[in-house]
């Protein structure tokens, strides 16, 4: 199986960064180290996970999973159609995307209201 991550963004109150990885079966070594490296990101305390993609697409619960801090997952636009949710791992659903792909997902179903609140509360924002 191969998937990509286009593009990863970390966003903080002074810095974007933003690299290329390339996946093929599994979550790169590299990669997960980069992104567990607490020297790099000495404040990481919480994440939260902006998924837009299908799981058809894109295939990143392993990445979150990865993650050995608090984090949450919202799932937006096709990303609604995830199945399988990262473990340990608190997981919330745009209801207007679901509801316009006439879905109900196991994630707690939340609006754009509550997506603000989720962004400001967690200290880093993936996008993916």
């Amino acid at each position: 199986m191969h998937f990509f991550v286009k593009g990863i963004s970390f966003l903080t109150s002074s810095t974007v960064f933003i690299f290329q990885v390339m996946m093929s079966k599994g979550i790169n070594f590299m990669c997960r180290k980069l992104l567990l490296n607490r020297s790099k990101y000495p404040n990481m305390v919480s994440v939260l996970f902006l998924l837009f993609k299908s799981p058809f697409e894109k295939n990143v619960t392993e990445l979150i999973e990865s993650f050995e801090c608090k984090k949450a997952v919202v799932l937006l636009g096709d990303a609604s159609y995830y199945e399988e949710y990262p473990e340990n791992t608190d997981v919330f659903v745009l209801k207007d995307d679901a509801e316009a792909r006439g879905i109900t997902p196991k994630g707690k179903m939340i609006n754009y209201d509550k997506v603000v609140e989720l962004i400001e509360e967690y200290d880093r924002v993936v996008t993916l």
